[in-house]
């Protein structure tokens, strides 16, 4: 459902009809778009996990994982709506498109709100505060994330400018030594500081044992 939403976003963003065709298929990034929406949403999943778990949420990882990709359906179809609207409406309709597109959004938000205060077996209250603890987090996450970051590159590659001359070489030994450190101190920081909020909320050394002996559950 993740991976359809996605075509479809990117579809929306670049098949309108030529009256509200803003952006230029050649403009549109794919690739930056689908990180930057996959790792949101993988963001707010494990966050949303991380603050029930704290809050005695009563839904599982799994559980969290569907919520969004069914809330989503709401707004995949008002988009897939307007999209077939935009080669008929006249612009001085555009407010059809606004209107269809407001209404599966908050469609969305409301599915997406009901869905964890369900499976949490949260009160209203407790819902709101579990999402406001849940965005708190993600951009905690995006800061330590970015400080991460930036540290590798000045441990491997340099302060700015040295960064800069080293794009600027042809690629050899030693440029592509400094990348894959940079890139593997990335991935080691982001299995450590994964690993430990996991083991945090486990019992570390059954999990351990189920990791070596590879029976460690899924989800």
């Amino acid at each position: 459902l993740y991976a359809a939403f996605f075509a479809v976003f990117i579809l929306y963003q670049t098949s309108k009809g030529f009256i509200y065709q803003f952006v230029r298929v050649q403009d549109v990034d794919v690739s930056g778009l689908s990180a930057g929406f996959f790792v949101l949403l993988s963001m707010f999943i494990l966050c949303n996990w991380l603050v029930s778990s704290i809050n005695d949420g009563d839904g599982t990882l799994r559980q969290i994982y569907l919520i969004p990709a069914y809330a989503l359906l709401p707004l995949l179809g008002a988009m897939l709506l307007n999209l077939a609207l935009s080669y008929g409406v006249t612009y001085s309709e555009s407010f059809i498109l606004g209107l269809v597109e407001g209404v599966g959004m908050l469609w969305s938000l409301i599915l997406l709100f009901l869905g964890l205060m369900t499976v949490h077996d949260y009160s209203f209250r407790e819902t709101l505060r579990s999402i406001a603890l849940t965005l708190v987090f993600m951009v905690i996450a995006a800061i330590v994330a970015l400080v991460f970051i930036i540290m590798a590159e000045r441990l491997w590659q340099g302060d700015r400018n040295a960064r800069i001359r080293l794009d600027k070489e042809p690629w050899g030994l030693d440029k592509i030594f400094k990348k894959v450190m940079t890139h593997l101190s990335w991935l080691a920081v982001g299995l450590l500081t994964g690993g430990a909020l996991v083991f945090y909320f486990r019992d570390a050394p059954t999990l351990a044992r189920e990791l070596l002996t590879g029976t460690a559950p899924v989800v």
